[in-house]
């Protein structure tokens, strides 16, 4: 399961959050566990390599939800890592 890309804007140097975006992470993250299934959390690979602000003077965001290209593949080998690690723990 996909969890939403970090749903946050840049006003006057601030980072701001939406406000249900951490109910709705939180929502997704507990229908992960009731299913059985992996999550992969945008939000939290962010905030794990810097958060925001750090992934917006790397440019690898835009100042809205989105990414860069390069942040798209970054977060891209990031997951693929991930992925790769739970099959492993399967075996």
């Amino acid at each position: 399961m996909l969890a939403p890309p970090p749903v946050a804007s840049v006003r006057g140097g601030t980072v701001q959050y939406y406000p249900n975006a951490e109910k709705m992470r939180r929502a997704q993250r507990e229908i992960a566990e009731q299913l059985g299934v992996f999550q992969l959390d945008f939000d939290e690979v962010v905030k794990n390599e810097g958060g925001k602000a750090s992934w917006l003077e790397r440019e690898l965001s835009q100042r809205d939800l989105h990414l860069t290209a390069r942040g798209y593949s970054r977060l891209a080998e990031i997951f693929y890592k991930k992925l790769v690690s739970q099959v492993q723990a399967c075996k």
